[in-house]
Formats: C-alpha cells, sequence, structure tokens
C-alpha cells in the first residue's frame, strides 16, 4: 500500500471503530479487534494484538466478550484462532434496534407536529379584536368603517 494510501486507510479505520465504540456500545480494544479480524480474515491472539494495536495481555478478554455479543467466533485449532461474524448477520440485531428507534421519533414527531398545528389553528380561531366604544358618535363611525371595508356580491 503506498505511504498516502496507508494513512488515508488508517484515518477511515479510526473512524470506524469510534463510530463501532459510540454506536454499538463497544470499547474502543472490542472494536479495534473485531476490524482486526474483519481486515485479516482470521488470527490468533498474538496476531490480532499487533494487528489491532490492543495489549495482548487483554486480547483474549475482548475476544471473550466479542464472542459472546456475537462478533466473533472462535475457530478450533491446535491454535486458537479467531474469525468475524459477518458484519451484516453480527450487527443486524443493532440495525433493527435504531431502525425500531428511529420509527418510534418520526411517531413522535408526527405527534408533536399534528398538535403544534392543531393548536396553531384552534389560536387563529380564538383571536379576534375588541373594541371599546363609547358614545353614539363612535358607534357610528365604527358601523361606517365596517360597511366600507364589506364587499358585496
Amino acid at each position: 500500500m503506498l505511504r498516502g494510501t496507508r494513512e488515508v486507510h488508517q484515518t477511515r479505520l479510526n473512524n470506524i471503530w469510534q463510530k463501532m465504540c459510540e454506536y454499538l456500545g463497544l470499547s474502543e480494544y472490542e472494536a479495534k479487534v473485531y476490524i482486526a479480524l474483519i481486515e485479516s480474515g482470521h488470527a490468533n491472539a498474538r496476531t490480532l494484538s499487533i494487528i489491532s494495536g490492543v495489549p495482548r495481555t487483554k486480547v483474549y478478554s475482548v475476544l471473550k466478550k466479542l464472542i459472546d455479543i456475537n462478533l466473533v467466533i472462535e475457530i478450533p485449532e491446535e491454535l486458537r484462532k479467531f474469525a468475524p461474524t459477518p458484519p451484516e448477520t453480527a450487527l443486524k440485531s443493532y440495525l433493527k434496534s435504531y431502525q425500531s428507534l428511529v420509527e418510534n421519533l418520526v411517531s413522535v414527531v408526527t405527534s408533536l407536529e399534528e398538535t403544534f398545528r392543531k393548536t396553531k389553528d384552534e389560536e387563529k380561531l380564538q383571536r379576534g379584536e375588541i373594541w371599546i366604544i363609547k358614545g353614539r358618535q363612535e358607534i357610528l363611525k365604527k358601523i361606517r368603517e365596517m360597511l366600507s371595508r364589506t364587499k358585496f356580491n
């Protein structure tokens, strides 16, 4: 990989693991190990430590957590190897949860918007003018003013 391309790739991966932490509730180490597995296809703990930058003493506990939440599977061999669960499969429950959350939020916004519009419409109906007219002259003046604004068909 070219130097500039490698830097762009690394920046992209940093964005991805940060978003995985934010959206999925993963720790930094969990996100980095999962991404390292996605990149390598499968690996042992030592290799994952090197690729991900996660200390080797932490890799097994991180892998156990990732296995528990179905992001990683262990490949039965002499040397323990691990593979990522395909992202679409692994993250399907997260997507459904977020879709449900978005649908609920849209429903709340729609209800609030309907109530807002209804309140505004009622406000328009309730709004009116109040006149204080004292004496015959003022009454006649107001009647003339109202009649002058009246349009006859």
